[in-house]
């Protein structure tokens, strides 16, 4: 009976979890559109990334939707809009104490992306070039038409 009970509520959690993050990724994916990036959903060793580019410019889809549609400031677009990091030991991560973790595209393609202690991303070159960079141009344009 025990195990019956238990199994039902796996099953529960496991369909409940999967429809929320089939929704969210949707939001997130209409947020990314609405600012003229490109959604994509990169693959890491944990799981799935959904991020948003901008030409060269990559932010995740969670820190841009958030800010977008709840104007809720995450730490990666706060660290972005800082401007350029001096180089530090730790590299461009460890100067905004984020954790430096990788994902790839469907060709293969690596990125390093800095994740931040609220679990936003920013891609690592765009982080460190910050805005107005020529490579930012498209986020920076995307970041003004939203704040």
């Amino acid at each position: 009976m025990m195990r019956v009970l238990l199994l039902s509520l796996m099953m529960i959690f496991t369909v409940f979890t999967g429809t929320t993050a089939r929704a969210d990724k949707d939001s997130w994916k209409q947020s990314c559109q609405k600012a003229q990036g490109i959604f994509s959903i990169l693959k890491q060793e944990s799981g799935e990334l959904p991020v948003c580019f901008f030409g060269e410019a990559v932010v995740g889809a969670e820190a841009l939707s958030a800010v977008q549609d709840e104007g809720v400031q995450t730490q990666s677009l706060d660290a972005y809009k800082k401007g350029r990091t001096a180089s530090v030991r730790g590299g461009v991560c460890g100067a905004f104490n984020a954790e430096l973790v990788t994902a790839k595209d469907a060709k293969g393609t690596t990125y390093n992306f800095c994740r931040f202690e609220d679990r936003s991303v920013m891609e690592e070159t765009t982080l460190w070039l910050g805005p107005g960079a020529s490579l930012s141009g498209s986020l920076d344009k995307a970041l003004s038409r939203i704040n």
